[in-house]
Order: structure tokens, then sequence, then C-alpha cells
């Protein structure tokens, strides 16, 4: 007989355990005295427990239970009934959690923000005129968090990386990455998000530049600022190296 009502058990399954859940009322009453067409379906399927009223009709955590079970009979992962709140940071992927990942970054005037992850030494300060090395990732946030750029990966003849390096206010490198590192000093760690008018709509040129080539970095940026309707905000993962 459950073979029977297999698709009509299903759908109901979902429909009254979502109700529970959300405390939504079902579209059909299952309290005692309220007597349904669909009732007898269900006793048909399953051996009914005790708990029934003269006219046959289960109580509610019974009909829930039923539907529950009918389910699970016929493979359906108990997963299917949860429901995942949880809420996911953007920039978790985007490195090793640490307890900075919890405060708010800092916005700025310009509409570029920075979070600090590791203060940095020394008596020199990132500024107008700085000239930096840093290492860099540069992420699409559009993406998912697909990284464009590294100087990890762009290695000279050695194989080492090749730091980026240019002069903070010279109209070198993107002015939303420039303001999201002012103050940083050497070895300091930030994240610094660059909204759109901020990153390449202020010049295609700018550094960083990816590499060229196919499934290289410059594909996937292009992607995001050859598409008008992609949000071509940018994710910096910065180490100051140097400063002079």
């Amino acid at each position: 007989c459950v073979l029977g009502k297999m698709r009509f058990l299903l759908p109901l399954a979902l429909l009254v355990v979502s109700a529970e859940a959300f405390h939504v009322p079902v579209p059909f009453p299952i309290q005692s005295g309220a007597r349904t067409s669909m009732l007898p379906v269900l006793r048909c399927s399953l051996p009914s427990p005790s708990g029934e009223d003269a006219n046959g009709n289960l109580e509610r955590r019974q009909v829930l239970w039923k539907a529950a079970a009918a389910a699970a009979a016929v493979g359906v992962p108990t997963g299917a009934f949860a429901v995942d709140d949880k809420v996911v940071s953007k920039f978790a992927t985007q490195a090793p959690p640490t307890d900075k990942d919890g405060q708010p970054f800092i916005q700025l005037e310009s509409g570029a923000s920075y979070r600090e992850y590791k203060a940095g030494t020394g008596d020199a300060v990132v500024a107008q005129g700085s000239k930096v090395t840093i290492d860099l990732v540069g992420r699409l946030l559009n993406l998912n968090g697909v990284k464009f750029f590294s100087t990890k990966e762009k290695t000279d003849e050695f194989g080492e990386g090749v730091p980026l390096t240019f002069t903070i206010g010279a109209g070198e490198a993107l002015p939303g990455l420039e303001q999201g590192m002012i103050g940083m000093k050497k070895g300091a760690i930030r994240k610094v998000i660059v909204p759109p008018a901020l990153g390449y709509a202020a010049g295609n040129n700018l550094l960083p530049q990816p590499t060229e080539g196919p499934g290289q970095g410059r594909a996937a940026l292009d992607s995001v600022l050859k598409n008008p309707r992609r949000d071509a905000t940018l994710l910096f993962e910065v180490k100051v190296e140097r400063i002079k």
C-alpha cells in the first residue's frame, strides 16, 4: 500500500513538516475530529499508532511522524527537511579564519574599505608618495572570490614570486587599492575592498595587471569588466614588504 501511494506521500511529507517547522497552517485540517479524504490515505500507508480517535483521525504530531517516516522509507535524506540558516561570509574562503574575521571593515569616505589582520612594524608608514613593494592577491567578488591576480604566481627566472612595486598617488595602481593601504607598516596585512568606480573603471591599464591568455586571470577579470550587469567589486589581500 505504501508503494501504491508513493507519489502522494513525498509532497505531503514535505508540506506537513515544513508547515510544522514554520508554524504555518497546513492547507487541510489534521487535528482530532476533522475528517478529510486525505487522512485515510495515511492510515493506509502506515500502521496506525495508538492515539487515533473514534473517527480514525490522527493527532497532528502523529501525522507529522507518519509523513516523515514515509519519506524515510523511500530514501529521502533527512537533510531534505533541514533549514540551514547559517550566513556564510563572502570572505570566509579567502584566507584561514582569524580572530579579526568577526570585525567589520573600516569604511573610507571614498567608498573603499579595509580590515587589518596584522599590524606592521617600524616607523615607515604608507602615505602619499610612498614607494611600496607588496605581495598581493586579487579576487572577483561577483565570481565568488575567483582569483584573478597573485604575485606568488608571477614568477621570475628562479621560480620566485614577483612582488608588485608602485608609488602611492602616482597614478600607477588602482585608486581604491592605494586608499585601502594608507597607514600600513612593513609586514602589515589587510584585506581591501575596492568598489567598481575605484577599480579598473579608473583605468584598465592600472596595476595590478593579470596574466594574459586562455584560462588566465585576464579572462576571469574581463568576464566581469566587459559585462555591465556584473558587479566589478574587487577584494585584495595585501602584505607590505617594503616602504620607501
